[in-house]
Parts: C-alpha cells; structure tokens; sequence
C-alpha cells in the first residue's frame, strides 16, 4: 500500500524536473546569473562556463557598496524589469494548470 501512496509523488517530482530541465527562461536566467558573476570576478578569476545552484544563495548575500541595502539579487531583478518587460510574468515562467 505504501508504495501506491508515494507513487503519485514520485510521479510529479518527476514531471517538474522535466519541465525545469526543459526551461528557456530559466536557462536565460542562469546565463544572466553567469554573465554577472563573470563581469564582477574579471581578470580575477577568468570566465567560468559554469556554476554550482547553491552559488545562487549568494546572490542575497552579496551587498552593494554604491547603493545601502542593495543586494545583487535586487540589481538582477531590476534589470529584469527593465530589459525583458513582461517575459517574465510569474504566470509565464511557472506553468498555471
């Protein structure tokens, strides 16, 4: 009987990690994500072509010298905002069934 129960579970996880895997926009976005990290770490480090999700935690961590109280998740957002206008509506990016 258990195995009936988790079944339909396992199912859905499933089916999100396809759809996150198939993603444009979110494949868009880790690449903006990249594109950043790249630009802030220049001559430092070189260009990654890659990095680790949980690398993604640290786009609240990391403050703003220039701005109090700005994180570099607020600076993505507003470019976001600013530059692909209603491509990126939650109902958009989020399949509503």
């Amino acid at each position: 009987m258990w195995v009936g129960e988790i079944q339909p579970r396992i199912k859905s996880v499933m089916e999100a990690s396809r759809e996150v895997a198939r993603s444009r926009r979110l494949r868009r976005l880790l690449e903006l994500v990249l594109a950043m990290g790249n630009y802030m770490n220049r001559g430092a480090r070189g260009n990654a072509s890659g990095f680790r999700l949980t690398s993604l935690n640290r786009l609240a961590d990391t403050k703003s010298s220039a701005a109090k109280g700005t994180t570099l998740l607020h600076y993505l957002v507003e470019i976001l905002e600013k530059k692909v206008t209603g491509q990126w509506e939650l109902k958009t990016v989020v399949k509503i069934k």
